[in-house]
């Protein structure tokens, strides 16, 4: 039976109001983590705050939130993890004039370690190197911001013994980052007046630093013409969660769902049921074949604000469902039904065998594996599957991440190497970002190969099978003769 997530009313969602804040904010974030803010990133990361942020917070709560969200997005498209962190919660809630009266109790120093510390994120030792401020002086600087802060929690009768040093670093934090009273959110940085107030602004001043040096676009601050509604971002998915001891089956169901999921986390996958036919006879072959059995496995189908996108699912969707599935009994699939028992073996055909065939054929099994030497196993296996896409197809594939990797791809019939790496880290250019590769083979086949050392001087190998009628095919065959350790994947489609 399917979940479906309680969606709140788009039209509340103030997505105007927080359109130019939550765009500095999240294009900020990004440049600290040096991660240019192109197109997609930017929108992506955008959109998964703008989903994900609650409909009662204000302005500046909700610019907060993004920073947390926006990390919650790179999470997501670096490593797969999904499981939902909540948002630091600290005693004391900032208040809009303690930023002005802060100020006015520091000298130059203190207001530049406020600044610069607090507001952008800069260590000590960096602004010891803009500023040729001894580093003592502005490690004293920093204390007597923090006992200043203190001094005005206690003057409007708050409990600043509630604060341990981290939570007071995050609360000046905020501090630094109150906007000016009149602050619109920042799309008033369009205009020549915009700049004028951003001279007193600490969010519009981040602002019109991010312009300025080209990392941000005057057009992504604007309200897009086709707006934006939470009622136009809603999307399906299907979390299945292995147990601890049937993980290494994650490759196998992931494998029956090619093109259709992403993993997450260390046990669970994501699939996007719109891309399938159905899921409930894939799990009933699976769970028959014992990969993995019924009570290793369990699943919810849940409908809610997200996006799948090439870098993951994003929205507060997935978080959602990836809890909702820990909370479910083993064996529980949404829409599957009762998951079947693993099939038995089948009988032995030899019930009567004669003893000496048996021991004849023991013999000769004996002997044989005696005199011949075993082939190697490869050393890093290759998962891989070719994907339809508009205008063609790409291949994509998964390895060790200690793999060495040789792709090549037939132009004009003919091999032609796509990446030779010297590193393991060099396959890294085809990564998709979350934890596999992609090709983009054209119109010819691809090869992949993987091995513990470098495929060097294999330009003789190209040279040799080029004038042959399976030339790919041929080649496998050489890269397993130079290189006994390897894995080879050959694309069987015609071109």
């Amino acid at each position: 039976m399917s979940i479906a997530l309680d969606a709140q009313n788009p039209d509340t969602m103030p997505a105007r109001r927080l359109w130019a804040a939550v765009t500095i904010r999240v294009a900020w974030e990004l440049y600290r983590q040096g991660i240019r803010p192109s197109g997609a990133i930017l929108h992506d990361a955008r959109e998964h705050a703008l989903l994900s942020i609650p409909d009662s917070v204000d302005r500046e709560q909700a610019e907060e939130l993004t920073a947390h969200f926006t990390q919650e997005y790179l999470g997501r498209a670096r490593h797969g993890r999904y499981r939902p962190a909540p948002p630091d919660q600290d005693p004391i809630v900032c208040r809009p004039s303690w930023r002005p009266r802060l100020i006015a109790l520091l000298d130059p120093v203190g207001e530049v370690v406020l600044r610069l510390t607090y507001g952008d994120g800069m260590s000590l030792e960096q602004i010891e190197r803009l500023t040729r401020v001894d580093r003592v002086v502005l490690r004293g600087a920093q204390e007597g911001v923090r006992g200043a802060l203190r001094a005005l929690i206690d003057e409007d009768r708050l409990d600043a013994r509630s604060l341990d040093l981290p939570a007071l670093d995050r609360l000046l934090g905020r501090v630094a980052r109150t906007p000016a009273p009149d602050c619109e959110g920042g799309e008033e940085l369009l205009s020549v007046a915009g700049l004028q107030h951003a001279e007193r602004c600490p969010r519009c001043a981040r602002g019109v630093r991010l312009l300025r040096g080209g990392v941000l676009l005057p057009g992504e601050l604007a309200w897009p013409a086709q707006g934006f509604s939470r009622g136009d971002h809603v999307t399906s998915v299907l979390v299945l969660n292995l147990h601890p001891d049937a993980r290494f089956h994650r490759k196998a169901v992931c494998e029956q769902f090619a093109g259709a999921s992403l993993r997450a986390d260390e046990d669970a996958l994501l699939i996007d049921p719109d891309r399938i036919e159905g899921h409930s006879p894939l799990l009933h072959m699976l769970a028959e074949q014992a990969t993995p059995r019924r009570d290793h496995l369990r699943g919810v189908l849940v409908r809610g604000y997200g996006r799948w996108t090439r870098a993951g699912l994003i929205g507060p969707v997935a978080g959602a469902a990836v809890e909702l599935c820990r909370a479910r009994p083993w064996g529980e699939v949404d829409g599957a039904g009762p998951l079947p028992e693993p099939l038995p073996e089948p009988p032995s055909a030899a019930r009567w065998w004669s003893a000496a065939l048996l021991v004849t054929l023991l013999a000769m099994l004996v002997g044989s594996r005696a005199l011949t030497p075993p082939d190697p196993e490869p050393r890093y296996p290759i998962s891989a599957s070719v994907l339809p896409v508009e205008g063609g197809r790409r291949v994509r594939f998964d390895v060790d991440e200690l793999a060495y990797v040789l792709v090549v791809v037939t132009r004009d019939g003919v091999p032609t190497p796509l990446l030779t790496a010297q590193r393991p880290s060099d396959k890294g250019e085809l990564a998709t970002g979350i934890g596999d590769f992609i090709v983009d083979p054209g119109p010819g086949l691809t090869l992949i190969a993987t091995s513990a050392s470098p495929f060097d001087d294999v330009a003789p190998l190209f040279a040799a099978v080029a004038g042959e009628a399976d030339p790919m095919r041929s080649l496998a065959e050489r890269l397993r003769v130079v290189a006994p350790d390897a894995d080879v994947w050959v694309e069987s489609r015609s071109p």
